[in-house]
């Protein structure tokens, strides 16, 4: 909340009804000063005086692996796009002909909400670094899913392999942690070298159906949100292997920002169902 614009007054008079759900450490505690905490806020914490009670934190827990939102019945929803005029000449029956996702939808998506991983700190991402990718890998994540924390070091280790070559392409995080804190520990303990979208945008950025229980998930898509490969959905193919087929994708683009799309493995027949701000 307090890297929302919340004041610490504001977050005091929230835990009287919500109470903390998370352990309050070092490490939280130097987070929450980061992030503009006072020390009436910080004291209140340390005490516990507005610790959630062991049955909160249990029912939450169990609320969050449940926890789903909606995935396209067979992925093939288009992607919303801004309102735009209808054509001059209309289609059959006096309809307008529907028209194509813009080229940079994902960019247009996530602007102004993307964090990133800066010398140990969440801090404010310059999303202009995306706004001419062509592919991205969009990577679904809980610190508290123990195969999602697994396999995080594997897809930081081929992000260090093939991001340096491929600057078209670009992965980021969305966080099913149940709290920010969460979140941010994730990212600190992968040291996660890519954006991440801001814990309380994920699921207006990008609802996706998935049990946190059942994380991790990679989707790639193209810059206007086309699904090329899943781990989830129909296609429900393992992670390593979206991340091979991005591997085989890389192979044929070129770094050239003016350069066509990069040759792709399948028809990108699907779109994923996103809402913008």
């Amino acid at each position: 909340m307090l890297r929302s614009g919340y004041s610490s007054d504001a977050v005091l008079r929230e835990l009287v009804t919500r109470h903390f759900a998370d352990v309050f450490d070092s490490t939280v505690e130097q987070q929450l000063v980061r992030a503009g905490a006072n020390e009436a806020l910080i004291n209140a914490l340390r005490g516990g005086s507005y610790a959630a009670a062991a049955s909160e934190i249990s029912a939450a827990s169990e609320k969050a692996a449940k926890r789903t939102v909606l995935l396209p019945e067979r992925d093939a929803q288009h992607l919303k796009s801004p309102p735009s005029p209808a054509p001059a000449l209309a289609g059959p029956a006096g309809t307008p002909p529907s028209l194509p996702a813009p080229s940079d939808a994902i960019y247009q998506l996530l602007r102004g909400d993307l964090v990133h991983l800066e010398r140990g700190e969440i801090r404010k991402f310059d999303d202009e670094a995306i706004s001419k990718k062509k592919l991205y890998l969009l990577f679904f994540s809980s610190n508290s899913s123990e195969p999602a924390r697994n396999f995080t070091p594997s897809l930081v280790a081929f992000y260090h392999r093939v991001a340096p070559h491929h600057p078209e392409f670009e992965t980021i995080f969305f966080s099913h942690d149940p709290t920010a804190f969460g979140m941010d520990k994730h990212m600190q303990r992968a040291d996660m070298p890519w954006p991440a979208v801001v814990f309380e945008k994920v699921a207006v950025k990008f609802p996706v159906a998935k049990n946190t229980r059942n994380l991790p998930v990679l989707i790639l898509v193209t810059g206007d949100g086309k699904t090329l490969y899943s781990s989830s959905g129909i296609q429900n193919a393992d992670p390593e292997k979206v991340m091979a087929d991005l591997d085989q994708i890389l192979s044929t683009s070129s770094a050239d920002p003016n350069a066509p799309p990069p040759k792709l493995l399948s028809n990108p027949t699907d779109s994923v169902p996103t809402q913008t701000k």
